[in-house]
């Protein structure tokens, strides 16, 4: 298939954002009264999960919540980086695809880590949406304001709710497996390609998908 744009997630992805999320989350403890989360505990197990066994947050509240975690990170955003060879494959592809980032962060706070790296110029389109489950209709919204078909994209993400949205819409997945979800828990969530280094991502990209 011919491929017109590469649609990448950002945290855990491009940026690694899992240390300092989970030290933003174990600030919010008290206010919302769950018990501190272990950074070893966060790769084996999926959002949904830990939102449901570990911070037992109600849907309700969980707005709240993502609205001041967006405001603790985006203090921390100089203790950010991007992995390592990520910034090298955003160059390289965007010679040849259009580069798009969904994200549940704001656009500015993206742009801030992007321009840090010169990094922005690479991106054609950053969609921020704030929403935590519902990752298929943000995607639905992505192709249609761009107006691009399922077959014209690629997706690139770390976590089991980028593949099961990715299922739904029947859209090509690359899992990255140095994110949020370990290699393992992407593997049991039924990834059809996962890759283990930046370099693997060139290496697909040089052949047909």
């Amino acid at each position: 298939m011919m491929i017109k744009a590469v649609l990448f997630d950002f945290d855990g992805t491009i940026a690694d954002t899992l240390p300092v999320s989970v030290a933003c989350v174990n600030i919010l403890s008290k206010k919302y009264d769950y018990s501190k989360v272990a950074l070893s505990k966060c790769r084996d197990i999926s959002m949904r999960e830990a939102v449901n066994k570990y911070l037992k947050i109600s849907m309700f509240r969980l707005p709240f919540f993502v609205k001041d975690l967006k405001e603790l990170l985006s203090k921390h955003s100089d203790d950010i980086k991007i992995f390592d060879g990520m910034d090298k494959v955003i160059r390289l592809l965007s010679q040849r695809y259009m580069i798009g980032i969904l994200t549940s962060n704001s656009e500015s706070f993206v742009s801030s880590i992007l321009n840090k790296y010169n990094l922005r110029k690479n991106v054609s389109f950053i969609n921020s949406d704030a929403s935590v489950f519902g990752k298929d209709m943000m995607l639905r919204k992505f192709l249609k304001k761009n107006n691009l078909r399922v077959n014209d994209v690629v997706y690139v993400g770390d976590e089991v709710r980028d593949i099961e949205a990715c299922k739904k819409l029947k859209l090509k997945m690359i899992a990255v497996s140095w994110g949020y979800n370990s290699r393992k828990l992407l593997k049991s969530a039924k990834a059809e390609q996962i890759v283990d280094m930046p370099s693997a991502l060139l290496s697909l990209f040089s052949q047909p998908l």
